[in-house]
């Protein structure tokens, strides 16, 4: 025990010391902003109230927590949200306190689980009012599944509490999101701009699908922005003259402070949600050209002649439409008709009749069906 005066002046000044220390490294950690972790494949904290929770499957959803309860961005595959409630709980994060979902587009990956959490918890669930129709009636299948093959899932009726044209400012206490139509992808397709902690946060749904700060394809393949539904006949409702237009009206936003994505992934290394204006502008970019080399196609070759209406594409050379969910062709050589892809089976040729006359073509019985595949 040091009993001197001297003693305790000097043990009082160091004790000041490392107090004094403690004390300023304790108000640099309140004050320093979050850390800003990869979005990999575990649930986690993304900054202070914002959550990402992944293993949904295939998409993520984001939790925010405000003073008037959590906001759900998306809510997965499940119709019964069973995982993501796992995965909030695991967060520490309460489900039935999950007072709105903010959805981005229709798509079954990212809508499946409203219904149940408007019923279940009482949330208030907003979508675009492009993909409102199709969210209420719970139809037609290609509306929420695309061109994916998901046998296991059947789409089922969601109901819209509001619907969001975009420009709406939406407030949950100390938390506002600004709702930006970004229709393309879907008709209905919305980002939401939050504002947390002076923090910009941009979700972008599947107009920003995953994050390619050059704005090159992922090593598997995809691509950072969810360009692919222009590329599909009409009823898969994607279109690129609305998705070019989405895409410049985001190059002329700065840069969020994050971007988080419908998709992140987390291989071969995790993504970093922050992106500088040098990368926005390249992942933009090349959406908005591949949009108007599209585009042009279009505008030479004729634009989404797979609309299900019969239509004559070269000389001899017929769209018949669909049958049975597969798009069929049809060329005469010699008087002779052959048909590219017809899959058969009972009406096939009653149908291929049908859409002939409709084209003013005589009636014929196909020479034989040519298979690409």
């Amino acid at each position: 025990m040091i009993q001197s005066p001297r003693g305790r002046v000097w043990l009082a000044t160091v004790l000041g010391a490392l107090i004094g220390v403690s004390g300023y490294a304790a108000a640099r950690r309140w004050r320093s902003p979050d850390p800003v972790p990869r979005l990999g494949p575990v649930s986690s904290t993304i900054l202070t109230g914002v959550y990402i929770l992944c293993s949904l499957g295939p998409s993520a959803s984001y939790v925010v927590e405000t003073t008037d309860g959590l906001v759900l961005v998306d809510t997965g595959l499940d119709q019964a949200a069973t995982q993501l409630k796992v995965e909030m709980s695991r967060l520490g994060l309460d489900w039935k306190a999950v007072r709105a979902v903010l959805l981005t587009h229709a798509h079954g990956d990212h809508s499946g689980g409203a219904e149940y959490l408007h019923s279940a918890a009482g949330a208030k669930v907003y979508a675009g009012r492009g993909d409102a129709a199709v969210l209420k009636s719970g139809g037609p299948r290609e509306a929420f599944f695309s061109t994916f093959y998901m046998p296991d899932q059947e789409p089922h009726p969601t109901r819209v509490d509001v619907e969001l044209v975009g420009g709406e400012s939406i407030s949950f206490g100390d938390v506002r999101f600004q709702a930006l139509a970004m229709p393309g992808h879907t008709p209905g397709s919305i980002c939401y701009l939050m504002e947390k902690s002076s923090q910009r946060v941009l979700f972008g749904g599947d107009v920003i699908t995953m994050l390619a700060g050059d704005g090159s394809s992922h090593p598997r393949g995809l691509k950072p922005l969810g360009t692919y539904s222009a590329f599909l006949p009409p009823r898969y409702r994607g279109d690129a003259k609305t998705y070019l237009a989405s895409l410049r009206k985001l190059s002329a936003m700065p840069v969020p402070d994050l971007v988080l994505p419908g998709h992140p992934l987390s291989d071969p290394t995790p993504q970093s949600p922050r992106l500088t204006e040098q990368q926005w502008q390249a992942m933009l970019g090349g959406g908005i050209r591949e949009m108007e080399t599209l585009l042009a196609r279009y505008q030479a070759d004729g634009a989404n002649f797979l609309d299900g209406h019969p239509g004559r594409l070269l000389a001899d050379l017929y769209y018949l439409g669909d049958f049975e969910g597969l798009a069929i062709y049809a060329f005469f050589v010699g008087g002779k008709l052959f048909l590219v892809d017809a899959p058969g089976g009972a009406g096939l040729l009653d149908y291929v009749k049908a859409r002939l006359q409709e084209l003013g073509l005589p009636p014929a019985d196909p020479t034989a069906v040519l298979l690409t595949s």
